[in-house]
């Protein structure tokens, strides 16, 4: 049974429930308010997970680059690793490499109605979704896939064209994790960790939270609250919510995903930035060079089903089956004796499911759960230009936004309601 309630008195400005890259970013640039970042996890970064082995930084979450200029700070890099421009699809047994995409599809020699169909959704790609064969569709799907974990069918028809887009892979010495380091650097105490949020309710002239943090349970009081969860934990925390808010939280939908690092000495590969493998149980293949040295990292990614049924699996088990995978590829020697290191870990929510449903009719109004409470993260960030709430920019982008509301609030409308609710 959980200990009584606590109240502690004290009114924040602002407490930001999430410290992933949205609320570590609103954190930073509210921090000379009375402010706290409350994080349930014994660490911060949200879906950016860095872990090191054998002196390789290595990442499990968002894998791709950071970009410096949009954060709130200047920020101390390390040097970035460029990586091949080549990228390739495993299909009928081998690896076909091209430059792009379509480059690499055409290098399938594909029968000339798949050739057309492909031609008619490079020029259409919103209206020709739907007229794909089932094997141009695998196929396209694979690539779609390097950066959404659903099928292309499931999101906007603006959105269908990433499936034609080359991603870069270059990413820095120590990993995203340097990041992280330096947010917490500069928030010190503001930001805590192992601190659980229960329950938002937001009263008549305040916002009351009800936390956990390891035996005890505490009440803290704000005058405003950014809620960054992903939104089925947002779901679960707000008391009330008001509509259209409510309905598009219970929209959001998430694809699951899976990734297994794997860390060779010495060891010489094809030069690729990533394969899709849609004839393979593994989705994507990201490969990591080092630098002054020969060692690789392999990131396998698995998504949907796939990576739910890799949930039930010991890890052991999932790193053999993706050893074996690689060893099908023709990309080099690959052998359990150049392993350095493994590591598995499961995103149940590893992105956004950017559908009609959700994102359709995107309004403002549906990231105000309600009167002193903002949604912020990547997935609110989206506008009717151009839907992309996906990704490391988008979280910080969120952030900042998010920031923007809670200071027009904070310094008009709450002093304004503080008068009326005393008269």
């Amino acid at each position: 049974m959980l200990p009584p309630v606590k109240s502690q008195k004290a009114v924040y400005d602002v407490v930001i429930v999430g410290g992933g890259l949205a609320g570590l970013t609103a954190g930073y640039l509210l921090k000379d308010l009375n402010i706290l970042v409350l994080e349930k996890e014994a660490q911060a970064g949200g879906r950016i997970l860095s872990h090191s082995a054998h002196g390789i930084p290595y990442d499990l979450g968002a894998v791709f680059a950071y970009n410096p200029g949009s954060l709130p700070f200047t920020v101390n890099s390390s040097g970035l690793i460029r990586e091949s421009e080549q990228i390739g699809i495993f299909y009928g047994g081998q690896v076909h490499y091209g430059s792009s995409p379509i480059d690499c599809l055409k290098k399938l020699e594909l029968e000339q109605n798949y050739l057309q169909e492909l031609e008619n959704f490079q020029v259409h790609p919103t209206q020709e979704t739907e007229r794909l064969s089932d094997k141009l569709y695998t196929l396209v799907n694979a690539f779609f896939q390097v950066i959404h974990p659903g099928d292309i069918w499931d999101y906007l028809p603006s959105l269908q064209q990433d499936a034609l887009i080359k991603f870069s892979t270059d990413h820095y010495e120590t990993s995203n994790g340097e990041l992280i380091e330096q947010f917490q650097s500069h928030l010190g105490s503001i930001l805590k960790l192992n601190t659980q949020v229960i329950e938002i309710i937001d009263n008549k002239t305040c916002v009351q939270l009800i936390i956990k943090t390891a035996d005890d349970i505490d009440t803290l009081w704000a005058k405003t609250v950014i809620l960054t969860t992903p939104a089925p934990i947002a779901l679960s925390l707000l008391k009330s919510i008001q509509e259209p808010c409510q309905s598009f939280l219970q929209s959001v939908q998430y694809g699951r995903g899976t990734v297994v690092a794997i860390g060779f000495k010495n060891l010489e590969l094809t030069s690729f930035a990533y394969l899709v493998t849609p004839d393979l149980p593994s989705a994507t293949i990201i490969q990591h060079n080092i630098q002054h040295n020969r060692n690789k990292v392999l990131l396998v990614y698995y998504v949907g089903e796939v990576s739910a049924q890799l949930e039930a699996i010991p890890n052991q088990q999932i790193i053999q089956q993706t050893l074996e995978i690689l060893q099908q590829l023709g990309i080099g020697d690959i052998s359990e004796d150049k392993v350095l290191f493994t590591d598995v870990h499961h995103w149940p929510m590893v992105g956004t499911i950017i559908s009609e449903d959700s994102y359709g009719k995107w309004k403002q109004q549906l990231s105000h759960p309600s009167r002193r409470v903002w949604l912020a993260g990547d997935y609110v960030f989206a506008n009717t230009e151009q839907i992309m709430p996906y990704g490391m920019e988008a979280a910080i982008l969120s952030g900042k936004q998010v920031v923007k509301k809670v200071k027009q609030y904070l310094n008009k409308e709450f002093l304004a309601e503080l008068i009326t609710n005393n008269i």
